[in-house]
């Protein structure tokens, strides 16, 4: 589904798996799984930008955040 604004995206279980290696791989981070799953899912679509709070996040993996 999606709007002129927004997309729901489905994530399937290579997703999960890309998001569990990135949650493994960022062990010494806080980053939370649904965080990685966002990384992962961003990169999936090549998507560099992120409108987020969360700045340091998602700028230690390797995203532009907006603000």
């Amino acid at each position: 589904m999606q709007t002129r604004w927004c997309r729901i995206v489905e994530v399937s279980e290579d997703m999960r798996d890309a998001a569990w290696q990135l949650f493994v791989r960022y062990h010494d981070h806080v980053f939370s799984f649904t965080d990685c799953t966002s990384f992962a899912l961003m990169r999936a679509m090549s998507l560099e930008e992120a409108f987020t709070f969360e700045r340091g996040d998602f700028a230690t993996a390797g995203l532009t955040t907006l603000v």
